[in-house]
């Protein structure tokens, strides 16, 4: 999951740099796909990144730490193997964020970053309709 500072330069023959690079790891070391991503809008400069990906887990990184290692990793979060389609923080209250499974995980998760140590959501709705990989979610006031 690659960070880019695109306000660096402007124009149309602009070349960005890549800020940071952040890889995504199963519990074994070895590397996975990132399949959606968000981050929060944090206090005093601070905020995390929440990436998907396609082993079921969400890893969160804390952007103080330079993202070396996820700060919180809550496995088996969606179906191994699908691609989760959407993860979104709330944009008021920065704890709360919400993951969509993929094609084969027809649930949508809320979860709260202060209780993802017990692996569990705050809530679940199961059984959405779901017929591809690729579904998101719209947030309302």
């Amino acid at each position: 999951f690659r960070i880019w500072d695109v306000q660096q330069q402007q124009g149309a023959a602009a070349n960005y740099n890549c800020k940071q690079i952040i890889k995504a790891r199963h519990k074994h070391g070895k590397r996975v796909s990132v399949t959606a991503a968000d981050f929060s809008a944090g206090i005093h400069r601070s905020f995390l990144i929440a990436l998907a990906c396609n082993d079921g887990s969400i890893q969160l990184f804390d952007h103080k730490s330079h993202c070396q290692r996820p700060k919180k990793i809550i496995e088996n979060a969606h179906v191994s193997g699908s691609d989760t389609s959407y993860i979104g923080f709330d944009r008021i209250d920065t704890h709360l964020f919400i993951s969509r499974g993929g094609l084969l995980d027809s649930t949508m998760k809320l979860w709260d970053v202060r209780m993802v140590s017990r692996g569990e959501p705050v809530h679940t709705w199961p059984s959405l309709w779901n017929v591809t990989s690729r579904c998101n979610v719209i947030e309302s006031p």
